[in-house]
């Protein structure tokens, strides 16, 4: 369901935001029950208007406009405040392409005038106007239409409940009807009596006039197995998959699926349910790729088949790369606001020393670094300087995320299985390491599900379209999407114009656009984007050598990357530059700033 509401300053209606909040008041049984997704715009714009309809396409089955109006226009705002006319024609054109649309409520003065392009485009239903209407009384017959729906009424007995509210309350009743010559020949449209508000449809969909809210989700999929005796005697990944899956079901991928089985059971597969197939699928989808690749891993068949040591070892390694790639999220993020914060960042001794371990870390120290005290320390830092994350959510959690008692033995669990490997652990002790490790990666999972909400992408190359003494029209940015389809073949390098620049040669994590992104250079490079390949290959630091840096490529760490004053000198200077900034001290001497003739031929 679609609300769209708009004002004027110069005329204003005081009871448009009593309107709105009765109306989603009145539906929020319905939406806390995913039985109805419910979006608003407080001050809707024609270009809002289209982006929701087409994003919501074959979606939609109620659009509501409450505003000024008359007998051909709505009034929308190109900005707030600002008057925008969008034409009845081109609304009734976009709605009409809506297969799913049941009513367009236009809660405005005078709107009758609309009715007949709407329903001539295919629109069933209409709520319209004949006369001017009174602020208040508009705003009560609304929310009065809506309560009724709610509480089960179909569009034909919530519309009779509204208009008998309106005569119950009203002091005057001597509105005339408006003459029928008004641009349109109401004869001729099938409605219902009432003044001021009629109730029009299309003869050949009368039915529609009976049709009630939902009161069965699309959502509601059981993702979890059918009854577990006992939770340990589940087959492997099924307890991961389940449990994970339900904390990211409001995730458009996890509602996509949903939507998917739920069609299929109206077509008569009452029985459909998701296929384990279908769920590791999507989960995987779900998150961003330093996540999805190790999930991907460890849905193979490789480690699937039995709780063996291989597939322990797996599970340790999401569970460290995912706590990883949230320390590389808290550290870009950090870097940017030191930039923009005035004073810089103030980092207490104990901050001071973590983050020194990290910048420090060699090809030994790597192997038992905990990044679950680092992530311990940047939230700290966040919270001391009051910073507002990128990823708001880890914003909200705060410190008290780190000292959580579930985490922290999680924790505690996966570095004591990281010692243990570095071992033969005993057969008898293996399954069940290995069943209280997908327990925990499942704790883990759940506890960062907002992650579901963000993509990443590699920006490898920014061409600026300009002419002379002109400012830039659009900025070409060279892409690579990373996420969901990550290991798919073929060539994924594509063009976007923005109306503002990135940066180059970064990997981006963003949640809706890539103007409103985080840069996560340079702890994640892509090679491809380096050398100018096509596709994108993702590599990630993990230590210092004797020469420079050592990154791992995401799906295998026997591939490394070597980064050096040599070979990729920029991001080596930028790593000591990340370093310099948030540690407050000088750079070491690593970086080197001149070629000689051995750098020049190495390079060639």
């Amino acid at each position: 369901m679609l609300l769209t509401f708009s004002n004027d300053q110069d005329n204003y209606l005081p009871m448009i935001v009593a309107e709105q909040k009765a109306i989603k008041q009145a539906l929020l049984d319905h939406v806390d029950k995913n039985y109805l997704e419910l979006r608003d715009v407080q001050h809707a714009s024609t270009e809002e208007i289209f982006y929701l309809v087409n994003r919501y396409h074959q979606r939609l089955h109620i659009f509501h406009y409450g505003g000024h109006a008359d007998r051909e226009s709505l009034q929308l705002e190109r900005e707030v405040g600002v008057v925008q006319t969008a034409h009845a024609r081109g609304i009734a054109g976009l709605l009409g392409t809506q297969n799913q649309l049941k009513l367009v409520f236009l809660n405005g003065c005078a709107t009758a005038g609309q009715v007949k392009v709407l329903l001539d485009e295919g629109v069933p239903a209409v709520i319209a106007t004949r006369v001017p209407i009174n602020d208040r009384e508009a705003q009560h017959f609304g929310a009065q239409f809506y309560q009724a729906l709610s509480a089960g009424s179909t569009i034909r007995e919530a519309f009779r409940k509204a208009r008998a509210f309106i005569e119950t309350t009203r002091n005057d009743l001597d509105i005339q009807e408006s003459p029928l010559g008004r641009g349109i020949d109401l004869s001729r449209l099938h409605a219902t009596e009432p003044i001021p508000w009629g109730l029009y449809y299309r003869p050949d969909r009368e039915e529609v006039l009976d049709w009630k809210l939902p009161v069965e989700s699309p959502l509601e999929v059981n993702f979890g197995a059918e009854q577990w005796k006992n939770r340990w005697e589940s087959p492997v990944n099924d307890l991961l998959v389940n449990e994970s899956l339900k904390a990211i079901r409001e995730s458009e991928i996890v509602k996509e699926l949903a939507r998917k089985i739920h069609k299929e059971r109206k077509a008569g597969n009452s029985s459909r349910r998701p296929t384990d197939a279908e769920k590791k699928d999507t989960l995987v989808r779900a998150y961003p790729a330093p996540v999805s690749v190790h999930l991907r891993a460890l849905f193979s068949s490789s480690h699937s088949a039995k709780y063996d040591e291989a597939r322990l070892a797996q599970t340790v390694n999401t569970y460290q790369k995912t706590m990883q790639f949230l320390a590389f999220i808290l550290l870009s993020d950090i870097w940017d606001h030191h930039h923009r914060k005035a004073g810089g960042i103030q980092l207490n001794e104990a901050e001071r020393l973590q983050l020194r371990a990290f910048f420090e870390l060699n090809a030994i120290a790597v192997k038992t670094f905990d990044y679950f005290q680092l992530l311990h320390a940047l939230l700290g830092i966040i919270s001391r300087n009051q910073l507002v994350c990128y990823v708001e959510e880890l914003g909200r959690v705060g410190p008290s995320w780190s000292t959580d008692q579930r985490m922290i033995e999680c924790n505690d669990f996966f570095q004591r299985m990281r010692s243990e490997l570095e071992y033969d652990i005993p057969g008898r002790l293996i399954e069940a390491y290995g069943m209280e490790a997908e327990q925990r990666l499942a704790q883990l999972l759940e506890a960062i599900h907002f992650l579901a909400h963000y993509k990443m992408a590699v920006v490898k190359h920014i061409e600026v379209k300009q002419m002379k003494h002109m400012p830039p029209k659009a900025y070409r940015h060279i892409i690579v999407e990373l996420d969901n389809n990550y290991q798919d073949i073929g060539e994924r390098d594509r063009q976007q114009e923005l109306a503002e620049s990135t940066d180059m040669e970064s990997v981006l994590l963003y949640r809706e656009t890539l103007n409103k992104s985080l840069n996560l250079s340079p702890f994640f490079l892509d090679e491809n984007a380096l050398i100018r390949e096509y596709n994108s290959k993702l590599y990630h630091f993990s230590h210092w050598t004797e020469s420079g840096l050592c990154y791992y490529w995401m799906e295998n760490e026997k591939d490394t990357l070597q980064v050096s004053g040599r070979m990729y000198p920029r991001i080596l200077q930028q790593f000591e530059l990340v370093r310099q900034d948030l540690l407050q001290e000088e750079a070491p001497s690593r970086v080197a700033t001149e070629f000689d003739d051995d750098d020049i031929l190495s390079v060639i």
